[in-house]
């Protein structure tokens, strides 16, 4: 099962995001260098990154970007995951298109780069507070991977291997650069990072709900219940009023909805009057049955909101929800 944003519910993929951005973190705060092999002697011979570089710099954007995307991509993506393979190609290729505008822009009419500031030591500081923004992402990342694995351990794990992948950037670049030295300690970072990846204990394997998610939602005040279609079934028999939130661990819109509309008191309020049953769809960890159903139902990921009235009709409500909008879905 396909979906938008199924690449963070990969306990091994949100590892190696986390290393990889703790990194360019170090990167960024002058730990280490990118260094273009004949530079020095070069001199001012430009050896660009060119096309690799700049295609894995725009895959990296892209994947992590993912979750933030859904209220501008998620009926497209629908559309596309629905459909046969010229339109997906079509349709990735205008998503494509837009990323790329502001770089069509510049190069079609050059002198606009006259708008954009001047190089100067602002410079070394915006790359100070880019950092500090990897940084916040890698913490993120690190309560995406809590929440993917069972129990603490895997994640003390991860966060050793970053401990330790700092100490190792700062030896090379304070304490020793004999390569000997450097050696042994690089050894250590990769070896606790070989760990995380292929003891078989250190990441569940087994594709289960998970319950932080459920818990966080009820400690709001509300009496939330695992989604299933037997619910709603049970529900239209009994003629009650279902709203589904369908979410993740790792989905930026969808704390935004919970904070600005789900965990509001006017929604609490709307929740007693409408007498709601509340059905959660928790997809942090990959679940094919969730997948399945959000497809059929119009799609592609998360978050998704329905609601299912008295008279059992069920009203897809988009990524994006308003008060409003939930009341004018119940009423039948």
């Amino acid at each position: 099962t396909v979906g938008w944003g199924l690449q963070l519910q990969s306990p091994r993929f949100v590892a190696i995001m986390s290393i990889l951005l703790f990194v360019l973190t170090l990167n960024l705060y002058g730990l280490f260098e990118f260094m273009v092999p004949g530079g020095k002697i070069l001199g001012n011979v430009s050896l660009r990154e060119g096309f690799i570089g700049d295609f894995l710099g725009g895959v990296l954007a892209t994947v992590l970007s993912t979750p933030c995307s859904a209220p501008f991509l998620g009926t497209a993506i629908t559309f596309a995951f629905t459909r046969g393979p010229m339109e997906i190609i079509f349709i990735f290729i205008a998503v494509g298109l837009g990323f790329s505008i502001p770089f069509f822009i510049t190069s079609i009419f050059p002198s606009s780069m006259k708008l954009l500031p001047k190089p100067g030591h602002w410079m070394e500081h915006l790359k100070k507070f880019l950092g500090l923004t990897l940084l916040l992402t890698v913490v993120w990342l690190l309560d995406v991977f809590q929440a993917l694995t069972d129990g603490t351990l895997p994640t003390t794990k991860l966060i050793s291997t970053i401990t330790l992948t700092f100490f190792a950037f700062y030896f090379q670049k304070n304490i020793s650069k004999q390569f000997l030295w450097r050696a042994l300690i690089f050894m250590m970072p990769l070896l606790a990072f070989t760990h995380v990846m292929l003891w078989p204990n250190s990441i569940s394997s087994q594709i289960t709900p998970s319950t932080g998610l459920l818990v966080e939602k009820q400690s709001q005040g509300l009496n939330w219940i695992p989604w299933n279609a037997a619910e709603m079934e049970k529900a239209k028999e009994l003629k009650e009023n279902v709203f589904i939130d369908f979410t993740a661990q790792w989905c930026f819109t969808c704390k935004a909805n919970e904070q600005f509309v789900i965990n509001t008191e006017a929604f609490k309020q709307m929740a007693t009057d409408y007498n709601l049953k509340l059905l959660l769809g928790d997809w942090t960890k990959r679940d094919e049955v969730i997948g399945q159903w959000l497809l059929k139902h119009g799609a592609a990921g998360v978050p998704a909101y329905y609601v299912q009235n008295a008279n059992g009709e069920l009203k897809f409500l988009g990524e994006t929800i308003t008060l409003q909008e939930i009341r004018n879905a119940l009423e039948p």
